[in-house]
């Protein structure tokens, strides 16, 4: 019955991984682990099919004892020089070997060394399968005893390897969603880069054989930082197509409200957006007609956003390598701007006192301001206001 309950937990915490946003690494790692436990296997390796490929890479390895050097990284090709993880991925078949003496002459001979020398006296070997999609293989393998698995062992085998698959898919899904928003935001930088190097005409013939930083010019601007918010859940529940449409469209609208209302600079940080005004009045104008805009995405993705506007000196530097161009932004208003976004509650606008009083009194009746608000700014000593716009 302990060993029964005992199975049951370790099941459990690979169940938990399914759910986690943990990496891919660390994901294999509690797989291999918990299985080997359930079963009481030696080793646990797992291996990932490559896409467009007759390869599988070795990506998940746990051993009890260190019985041989690990081989992570390793590419398998599927053919006779690997028959066992090639039958399992290419079949999608379990294969069970309760003594591999026995099935060491049925291999070919440039199988039969390999095995010999991996001490293992027996082995389970299944497919992990994701929506009928073979992603992958996990083997057990036993390298103390012949062994012979009991029906029982096979359908505990069987669970994990269900279990495991959706909680690597989950992993892949997730890095895939990180590597996607950090080339978009790449190709954010560069595209701006690009536009700022053309209209700075002696920056651009400035030849650099390394990275330089020409002196940053001291500026007032009012900035408009905007943060996505639930977009953990939303990562996790949909596939990557999906989360990568979401911040196509979102990018896109930012980026054209940014033109239209005469920004000079935006800066995208993952699911922050920190935009730039010369002129108070166009960025209330430009934060109130991205809320309107943005219900659409909110109706269609689920996605809520906040927005805080403040007005402050910022540092702009312009920074070029032979490989990348583009801007930096930074001073104590960027911390003002992203610590009072913590303020702002779900599609609602906060803005500064800074900003308030940089705007004229005909300019604050074309918008709906509350009654000033005192707040406190971590690491900010003087006295803090703001106030939400209705």
């Amino acid at each position: 019955m302990r060993e029964l309950y005992s199975n049951f937990q370790n099941i459990s915490y690979i169940s938990k991984t399914i759910n986690s946003s943990i990496s891919l690494k660390r994901t294999l790692h509690i797989v291999a682990k918990e299985a080997a436990k359930i079963l009481g296997a030696s080793l646990v390796v797992i291996f990932l099919k490559i896409k467009g490929k007759d390869e599988a890479k070795l990506l998940g390895e746990y051993a009890k004892e260190p019985i041989h050097k690990s081989q992570i990284g390793q590419v398998h090709k599927l053919d006779e020089s690997h028959p066992i993880t090639s039958y399992i991925l290419k079949r999608g078949k379990t294969f069970i070997c309760s003594d591999t003496k026995k099935l060491i002459p049925k291999l070919p001979k440039s199988a039969q060394k390999g095995l010999e020398g991996s001490q293992v006296k027996a082995f389970i070997g299944l497919p992990l399968r994701y929506q009928n999609k073979i992603v992958g293989a996990i083997v057990f393998d036993d390298t103390d005893n012949v062994r012979k698995f009991s029906k029982e062992e096979v359908i505990i085998a069987k669970i994990i390897a269900e279990q495991s698959a959706a909680a690597i898919a989950k992993a892949q899904r997730i890095e895939e969603v990180i590597q996607l928003k950090n080339q978009l935001q790449r190709m954010s930088s560069e595209l701006l880069g690009k536009r700022l190097i053309s209209e700075s005409k002696k920056s651009a013939k400035e030849k650099f054989s390394k990275t330089v930083h020409i002196p940053p010019k001291r500026t007032k601007v009012t900035i408009v930082c905007m943060r996505l918010q639930d977009v953990a859940k939303f990562e996790g529940k949909n596939d990557v197509y999906k989360v990568a449409s979401m911040y196509e469209e979102f990018y896109k609208l930012t980026q054209d409200i940014h033109d239209k209302f005469k920004g000079v600079f935006y800066e995208i940080k993952g699911d922050e957006i920190l935009l730039n005004f010369r002129q108070p009045l166009y960025a209330l104008q430009a934060a109130t007609s991205l809320l309107k805009h943005l219900q659409k995405m909110t109706n269609t993705y689920g996605i809520t956003v906040g927005i805080s506007i403040h007005t402050g000196n910022v540092l702009i530097g312009f920074i070029k390598s032979k490989q990348r161009k583009f801007y930096m932004l930074t001073g104590k208003a960027i911390q003002i701007v992203r610590h009072l976004q913590t303020y702002s509650r779900e599609g609602e606008i906060v803005v500064s006192e800074q900003t308030y009083k940089e705007l004229s009194e005909s300019q604050r009746k074309e918008f709906a301001f509350s009654d000033k608000i005192k707040g406190k700014i971590e690491g900010y000593s003087k006295s803090f206001s703001y106030y939400h716009l209705e």
